[in-house]
């Protein structure tokens, strides 16, 4: 991962798919839900290929992709996977409700 490129700052920044992927895998809308997720596995795809391409020291960020693009292609395959969490107080994936979270890859 990159420094967020602030002076000083030792916060790493989270690589461009994954905002793609949170808004994706956060999706209410069962609609807007399909197409983010559809669009995020092909986000993550094109990064898994630009990555195998390069250099062996992405090696985290590859093994991150592969958990993050498994979950997508879960969430594609169910879409009824959405239900509402009266803890949470509004839709949750089921997925990400029994894992207890929407980031299933580990952090660094």
């Amino acid at each position: 991962m990159h420094s967020s490129g602030l002076p000083g700052s030792s916060v790493p920044s989270l690589p461009g798919w994954y905002e793609i992927y949170f808004a994706a895998v956060r999706e209410t809308d069962e609609r807007k839900a399909q197409i983010q997720l559809e669009h995020a596995a092909k986000t993550l795809e094109d990064r898994i290929v630009q990555l195998r391409d390069a250099a062996p020291n992405h090696r985290h960020e590859l093994d991150d992709l592969g958990c993050a693009l498994t979950y997508v292609r879960l969430l594609l395959m169910a879409p009824s996977a959405l239900v509402r969490s009266p803890s949470v107080g509004g839709p949750v994936h089921t997925l990400a409700a029994l894992m207890g979270t929407t980031n299933i890859c580990r952090s660094h």
